[in-house]
């Protein structure tokens, strides 16, 4: 064994004396070696540390989002707060003040442009990109930003005033809710954010709190209704249209399907009225809103009407009767239709493709609400919580597994119910 070397026995004598040094300076403060000042504070908060940044007091990991850290110092005296926020990639990037933790009304500065070189600050009306306007007094100093090339790390920096003018001011023992937004990786053109939230944060206190949702509920009524039109009672009424005549009979079969399609309606229709009457909470993406307007379309608009007009049922296929022959067992033995008509025989046609595209429709709109359901999953998570996806998608696959299961056995019931009938005859 080699006896310790002089680098080795350094180290100790380092460790030793940072050791007794943050015993002497107390657990409630934090030496920060390369400034040599002394924090008065260490945050007790788990989302909120002294800040790694040596330029920076604090620092805080934004609650659902990882890739976004903020670092931020008051000074007193100047009555300014200093901020550093870093991106994991290069993306625009969004972080500001708002009255409730909502866009409308907030204060933000947006880091964008080819070389993310663009920071500025502006203020938001609404929810759309166009209802973002650069500020007319930016109110901002000592503004930069810049792109890790190894690391494609993105980060933006400013200092502005506590107390702005006409402005959202930061308050000692008063907690602020601080909104932020980012785009997919490499986009640095302000759009559609793919990762947004807020935290209410009190930044004299080193405090902060990932902000509960107050649309947590009404996501849940919404989904909740989407997902039984789309995914439980849209198929059962696939599967009555397609299964029911032959167990139900002719006229029962098709009340049920009536009954399932009007459930569904009121389903759906419940389900926009949720969503339309509280906007704030709903921010979901625009695929997710524009498959969802579409499907609320077919089945409360187009499905409907192509039920009150179906085509009556003058088909022109061969009459099948049973003829007593003697001598010989019950046959079977087809009558052609006389005199057919040419207009019997458009009937027959117009029939035939409404049902082509009545039942077609249907089992597309099924599909479509399944893809639905789950972009819904997705958009909700950020109020719902991560740990709620595993078993929301495993409810979905569980629906998604029972209607097809059902819709090939009765499929296959159906099949050799008819070949029995056949064997009989």
């Amino acid at each position: 064994m080699q006896p310790p070397s002089l680098n080795h026995l350094t180290s100790v004598v380092l460790a030793l004396l940072l050791f007794s040094d943050a015993l002497a300076h107390g657990s409630d403060s934090h030496i920060d070696s390369a400034q040599g000042r002394i924090l008065e504070q260490e945050c007790t908060g788990n989302t909120v540390v002294s800040s790694l940044s040596p330029a920076y007091d604090y620092q805080v990991t934004m609650a659902g989002d990882p890739a976004l850290i903020g670092h931020w110092s008051i000074d007193s005296e100047s009555e300014t707060i200093s901020f550093r926020f870093c991106l994991s990639r290069a993306s625009w990037l969004g972080v500001g003040f708002s009255p409730d933790g909502e866009m409308p009304g907030s204060d933000a500065v947006i880091m964008t442009g080819s070389d993310y070189s663009d920071v500025k600050r502006y203020e938001i009306s609404g929810y759309s990109t166009s209802s973002i306007a650069a500020a007319g007094t930016q109110l901002l100093q000592d503004v930069g930003s810049g792109v890790n090339a190894s690391t494609g790390e993105t980060c933006m920096w400013y200092k502005r005033p506590l107390t702005p003018e006409n402005d959202i001011a930061i308050v000692e023992g008063q907690a602020q809710h601080l909104i932020w937004a980012h785009g997919e990786a490499g986009n640095p053109t302000l759009s559609h954010h793919s990762k947004s939230g807020s935290l209410l944060m009190d930044f004299y206190a080193c405090s902060a709190k990932a902000e509960e949702s107050d649309h947590k509920y009404v996501l849940l009524v919404h989904g909740l209704l989407m997902f039984g039109s789309f995914c439980v009672v849209m198929p059962l009424s696939v599967l009555v249209s397609r299964f029911g005549k032959a167990r139900f009979g002719e006229g029962r079969w098709l009340a049920l399907h009536k009954a399932a399609a009007l459930c569904c309606c009121i389903f759906i229709v419940a389900g926009w009225f949720v969503a339309n009457t509280n906007r704030k909470g709903m921010k979901s993406k625009y695929m997710h809103k524009t498959v969802g307007l579409l499907l609320v379309l077919l089945a409360v608009f187009v499905q409907p009407l192509l039920g009150i007009f179906r085509p009556a049922n003058t088909s022109t296929a061969k009459v099948v009767e049973q003829v007593k022959v003697p001598a010989v067992p019950t046959e079977v033995m087809e009558i052609e239709p006389e005199g057919e008509s040419e207009v019997s025989k458009n009937s027959a046609r117009l029939r035939r493709n409404w049902e082509l595209v009545h039942k077609n429709l249907g089992r597309f709109m099924v599909v479509l609400g399944f893809f639905q359901s789950y972009t819904g999953i997705e958009a909700a998570l950020p109020a719902i919580g991560e740990d709620s996806r595993t078993i929301s998608n495993l409810i979905l696959f569980v629906s998604l597994f029972a209607a097809l299961s059902s819709y090939s056995f009765f499929e296959k019931f159906k099949g050799t119910q008819n070949r029995l009938e056949l064997e009989h005859v």
